[in-house]
């Protein structure tokens, strides 16, 4: 059942980001704060869980010499932040315009969070 964002109730928006470490990684987060800072967000909870890394070993000469190996490794970085407000469309509309910009070798996870007030 999908209801309508109430304001006044708490939402939160979480957003990770998730690329090679480096430049691309940095500019799409400081896009993000812009953003959010645009559209009158507090700033944001961050985190920066550990690099990840995938190593990759192919035989270079099968037939004469067995221990020729070469070896790959793939880093990938994440960056994590949240948002918190009692205005949830203004965090509706941080996680549509986050949702449409494309970052090359970014990748981006929204999870938008609504709680109803009790009555």
């Amino acid at each position: 059942m999908r209801t309508s964002l109430q304001a006044g109730a708490p939402a939160a928006l979480q957003v990770r980001l998730r690329g090679t470490p480096g430049a691309p990684l940095q500019r799409a987060l400081r896009q993000a704060l812009r953003c959010a800072q645009a559209l009158g967000l507090q700033a944001p909870r961050l985190g920066t869980p550990p690099t990840g890394r995938r190593r990759w070993s192919v035989l270079r000469s099968p037939h004469v010499h067995k221990t020729a190996r070469d070896t790959w490794a793939l880093r990938t970085a994440q960056v994590r932040c949240g948002w918190e407000s009692a205005s949830p469309q203004r965090l509706a509309l941080l996680a549509e315009g986050l949702r449409q910009m494309e970052w090359v070798g970014v990748e981006v996870h929204l999870r938008l969070q609504h709680g109803t007030a009790l009555r």
